[in-house]
């Protein structure tokens, strides 16, 4: 599985990991902390498969060379029950809706191979803090968050491809490219 991935800024990132410290060292999850060489992000697509990897890792430099950084204000703490997430998620800008929708158009040959949860359509953005928790871990997740939250701005900064290895000794993300926003 592979995911393009837009990462932040050194100050909301620390933001995030410090959430995710708690909710390992509270025992709510230890899932995104023990994720080895997984960054605070966004999640823009995610992809079973990727047939044609260096014309795609083409595609996306192209893309992206044409995207600047974002400013977004985090001010929500929600959950996915279903999946039994919790997160924060921007309020929605023009600027993300639209890298959002031209990043779909653009490489729309690989569309087939996308999840349908990340389409335009139907895509959430959001930062997950813990994933894979039981309603009371939730229930205990959101007090602890929103207890200390302060609504805070995070720059997307540069994007990332990463392919996801999930296993039973540990899950992580191998970087397989990775571009900054120019100003």
């Amino acid at each position: 599985m592979y995911a393009v991935e837009l990462l932040f800024n050194k100050e909301f990132d620390e933001y995030v990991r410090k959430a995710w410290m708690h909710f390992d060292k509270e025992g709510i999850s230890h899932f995104m902390n023990r994720f080895e060489n997984l960054s605070p992000h966004i999640t823009l697509a995610v992809y079973t498969d990727i047939s044609d990897l260096e014309g795609f890792k083409e595609q996306l430099k192209i893309y992206f060379d044409n995207v600047s950084p974002l400013r977004l204000r985090f001010d929500i703490v929600a959950t996915f029950p279903t999946s039994g997430t919790i997160f924060l998620a921007p309020t929605m800008t023009d600027q993300l809706q639209r890298v959002h929708k031209d990043y779909y158009k653009k490489l729309d040959k690989y569309n087939n191979q996308a999840s349908i949860y990340y389409s335009p359509d139907q895509w959430n953005p959001h930062c997950t803090l813990g994933t894979q928790l039981s309603r009371e871990a939730i229930a205990k997740g959101i007090h602890d968050v929103v207890k200390e939250f302060e609504p805070m701005d995070g720059i997307i900064e540069r994007m990332s491809l990463v392919k996801i290895e999930l296993s039973e000794e540990g899950n992580r993300n191998i970087t397989i490219f990775e571009q900054s926003f120019e100003s």
